[in-house]
């Protein structure tokens, strides 16, 4: 309902009046996707806003290919994309590999991470690998964890191993910092990692990160990195996250959208509801909107500004959009970089 509400504030906003809309349920269920997903393509239907999850959009991904329907899915899950299926939601891969290109080019050479224990986990795993080996970092550590919190403390603890030694070696060369015989004789402890990227959101993450320093794993000392799932208010209370860095999309344009949004229908805008609101503006742009919906026509260089930010299409059903990075400073989310305002390649 959320996200329909965006779709029908987009109609009246964007004067999209040669849409027509057929509203169909998959109740996120993959055979309910699949039976409506044909009755669409009785009703003649030529695209698809949606579904929302990854394993709906598996089920009709045959059928959306043999009636050459195309599809704009609201899942993240970017290994689904193919011709005529283009992925709207926020690649998890990119904003990775974005964040470690800050810890890279900050001097980070030995990171960790920690990951949660399903199939999204493992995704990230894998572009964490292949970021790390092209640009010779080092991964120290990585550890997976589930949904229980008394299991993700002893996670937090085990990937803090070496951190309680590397601690007292600061400590006991605090001491000695007058004493230059002593200190020169002092058995070095190399820190086990200076950047840890957690993968969680909400309660997961504040647990994570607290017990990450309760370990000693010092955010002063240590980089706490993260992705878009970090950007909600509810983890600022967590000291352990100060000062951590995290990729998220920019917002130039959200502030009106979210008022009237939430006059409307008395609801915040989530961010799944921007990327629906995005599609239908995207679709109004097109000169030969109607029956005979020309996608091509929306591929181009330049992109498009939504309430996501900057973003364009790209013939392989990737949707490229362009990150800011943000730190959490004060307890407050702060722009420590802004997106691009416009695609520099191909």
């Amino acid at each position: 309902n959320l996200i329909l509400n965006a779709i029908e504030m987009a109609v009246f906003q964007t004067e999209v009046n040669k849409l027509e809309f057929h509203i169909k349920d998959t109740q996120g269920k993959s055979d309910k996707a699949k039976k409506v997903f044909s009755e669409l393509i009785n009703e003649e239907v030529t695209l698809v806003i949606g579904p929302l999850f990854s394993k709906s959009l598996a089920a009709i991904q045959n059928i959306a290919a043999i009636n050459d329907t195309s599809v704009f899915a609201l899942t993240n899950n970017i290994n689904l994309r193919n011709k005529g299926i283009w992925i709207f939601g926020v690649d998890p891969q990119a904003q990775t590999e974005k964040v470690l290109q800050y810890a890279l080019e900050k001097g980070s050479k030995n990171i960790a991470a920690l990951l949660p224990q399903n199939a999204y986990g493992l995704l990230l795993f894998d572009t964490i690998s292949s970021f790390t080996q092209s640009n010779f970092m080092n991964i120290k550590k990585i550890e997976f964890y589930d949904f229980s919190i008394e299991k993700q403390r002893n996670i937090a603890q085990k990937l803090s191993e070496g951190f309680e030694e590397y601690q007292a070696y600061l400590d006991k060369l605090k001491e000695l910092e007058n004493d230059e015989f002593e200190s020169n004789n002092e058995i070095y402890v190399e820190k086990p990692f200076d950047s840890v990227f957690i993968a969680a959101a909400g309660q997961n993450l504040t647990v994570l990160s607290s017990q990450l320093q309760y370990n000693n794993v010092d955010p002063k000392t240590v980089q706490y990195l993260g992705i878009s799932s970090w950007e909600d208010r509810s983890i600022l209370k967590e000291p352990a996250l100060e000062g951590g860095v995290f990729v998220t999309t920019s917002e130039m344009y959200q502030e009106k959208i979210k008022l009237i949004y939430k006059n409307s229908f008395s609801k915040e805008m989530p961010k799944i509801a921007m990327i629906a609101y995005d599609i239908v503006a995207l679709l109004g742009s097109l000169d030969n909107l109607g029956s005979n919906i020309n996608i091509n026509d929306l591929i181009n260089n330049e992109g498009y500004i939504g309430l996501r930010g900057l973003f364009r299409l790209k013939k392989n059903g990737t949707v490229e959009r362009a990150f800011q990075l943000k730190k959490i400073k004060n307890k407050k989310f702060t722009i420590l970089k802004k997106a691009n305002s416009q695609f520099s390649g191909l």
